[in-house]
């Protein structure tokens, strides 16, 4: 006994037939997925309605009675189909965190089957990409494999051609399929950092990061990278009427966290400047503070760095000033007098030691009588400001922000800013031989202090990042990068979204980007 072979039904009507040897049965029931359907008699006929039934897979079945009894037919299938196959999922789609080996892949409401070679494609700005595309053992997922490694930054598209059908014969429902993404060269890794107050953030020697935040009105908390997440590192520093500003992070020889904190007390008493450094257990606070003058002026631009004896140099603006303390184990002692006037405004301080404990400062300064700004690098050396080379700028320059340095191999300085006319450019400067090699424009930005941040590698390369709002989406900004490597300077490209960056390389100098993701957030990114 046995019910007609299995198939496929996509419209009309269909007639399922049976037969049996033997002795004749006394009831024939026939079963429809395990459910009793009919009580067939002979020649144990049966019709399905492929337009009307419910579409799926049928499985049909005899259940005959003779005396006492009960024998079962082999199990019929057929699949009752009307409808064409569609692609109900693509990945990637349009985020802009996606690793470069993200799967590409086009997924279909049931199985489909062809020729998948001539069904996909692949291609970037510049062209076609060579590529191969499979199917999955069960027919609903088809995946396409790039060649070579795809190349970011980038844009691409993956189209889907509807040469494939499925088991019924139908056709895919689309004639085409086109996914499109954005390949970004960083990726998001680890956690995100909250903080809706400033934070800086810093790498021990050994590529560790540690951050440092201010929490008003409670005080400052410093955290640093763990496994599992950021973790906070001893207490928090002490407090009283609490209202900072600005804050600063460096790591000295032995990687112990110094804090430098601009602070605006309520009330009456003057702002000042308190440098704190983390020694037995705890924090401890190196020196006095520093005072600042009160004036309607804004102090701001607080920048610290450490030498090889562990006595930290302090930097900041104050009514059209820059000053300079640095501690000598028993003070803090003034590197010169204020630099600049209100006849020459000088801003945007930013100091680094280099590894003979020298102390290099950059900053921007109007020249007296000139409409126009410079930036201005000096090294404190014999007991003076040593300029090095000549002041750095392009022509015309209405004003200067968001400068960055860094010290690099051999003590060579690297100093990147942002110049406001027209439009705000970026540009960086390296000093090679004893002069300034400037780089061509590397791209445009936002114009917002501390919008461009510079690292080096102990192999020389550099790693230059800042940030713009998109020229369409004006609340959507975007990190960019340039970099200097093998002689020459990059083009500048987008890296991630965010703002607010501070370029950094691992210790096996892999680019590693630390951005503000303009939600109270800092995430870092890392280069895939």
């Amino acid at each position: 006994m046995g019910v007609a072979e299995d198939g496929f039904c996509t419209s009309g009507i269909r007639n399922m037939g049976a037969s049996h040897q033997g002795d004749n049965p006394e009831q024939v029931v026939l079963l429809r997925n395990g459910q009793p359907v009919a009580n067939l008699v002979p020649p144990y006929t049966y019709t399905v309605d492929c337009d009307r039934d419910p579409e799926g897979f049928h499985q049909f079945q005899l259940q005959a009675k003779i005396g006492t009894h009960i024998f079962f037919s082999t199990i019929r299938s057929l699949r009752i189909d009307r409808t064409r196959p569609y692609v109900v999922e693509t990945s990637p789609n349009a985020s802009t965190a996606l690793r470069k080996d993200t799967p590409i892949t086009f997924r279909f409401s049931e199985p489909v089957n062809g020729d998948v070679s001539t069904a996909t494609s692949l291609r970037d700005e510049t062209g076609p990409l060579a590529h191969t595309a499979s199917l999955s053992a069960g027919g609903t997922l088809l995946t396409i494999l790039p060649k070579e490694r795809l190349r970011a930054p980038a844009e691409f598209q993956a189209t889907l051609m509807g040469v494939l059908s499925d088991a019924a014969g139908h056709p895919l429902k689309e004639s085409s399929v086109t996914m499109s993404w954005q390949l970004l060269p960083f990726i998001p890794t680890e956690a995100s950092l909250s903080s809706d107050e400033p934070v800086a953030l810093a790498r021990e020697p050994s590529g560790t990061p540690w951050m440092a935040s201010i929490d008003n009105p409670t005080g400052v908390t410093v955290r640093r990278w763990a496994a599992d997440g950021w973790k906070a590192f001893g207490t928090d520093l002490p407090v009283e009427g609490f209202n900072g500003k600005e804050i600063a992070l460096t790591l000295d020889a032995n990687e112990a966290p110094l804090v430098a904190i601009l602070e605006d007390p309520p009330g009456s008493p003057p702002p000042f400047v308190r440098v704190h450094r983390w020694s037995g257990g705890g924090w401890e606070q190196i020196g006095g503070n520093i005072p600042v003058i009160p004036t309607q002026f804004s102090s701001e631009w607080l920048s610290i760095g450490v030498d090889s004896r562990g006595n930290p140099s302090v930097a900041w603006y104050e009514y059209y000033a820059v000053h300079v303390r640095r501690w000598t184990g028993t003070g803090w002692e003034a590197l010169g007098a204020p630099i600049g006037t209100s006849d020459n405004d000088t801003q945007s301080p930013v100091l680094a030691v280099d590894s003979r404990d020298r102390v290099v400062l950059a900053y921007s300064q109007q020249p007296t009588g000139s409409t126009y700004n410079r930036v201005i690098v000096q090294r404190w050396e014999g007991g003076t400001w040593v300029p090095l080379g000549t002041s750095l700028a392009s022509t015309a320059v209405g004003s200067i922000s968001g400068i960055d340095l860094v010290i690099g191999p051999d003590d060579a300085p690297v100093v990147a800013w942002v110049e406001s006319n027209k439009d705000d450019d970026v540009f960086a400067a390296r000093w090679t031989a004893g002069k300034w090699e400037m780089s061509p424009l590397l791209g445009k930005s936002y114009r917002y202090d501390y919008d461009v941040s510079v690292a080096a590698d102990g192999d020389g390369r550099v790693l230059v990042a800042w940030w713009k709002d998109d020229p369409v989406e004006l609340d959507r900004p975007w990190v960019y990068t340039a970099r200097f490597e093998s002689g020459a300077w990059s083009t500048g490209v987008r890296a991630c979204m965010g703002e607010n960056p501070r370029a950094a390389f691992t210790p096996d100098g892999t680019a590693l980007l630390w951005v503000d993701l303009d939600t109270g957030y800092y995430r870092p990114f890392i280069e895939d």
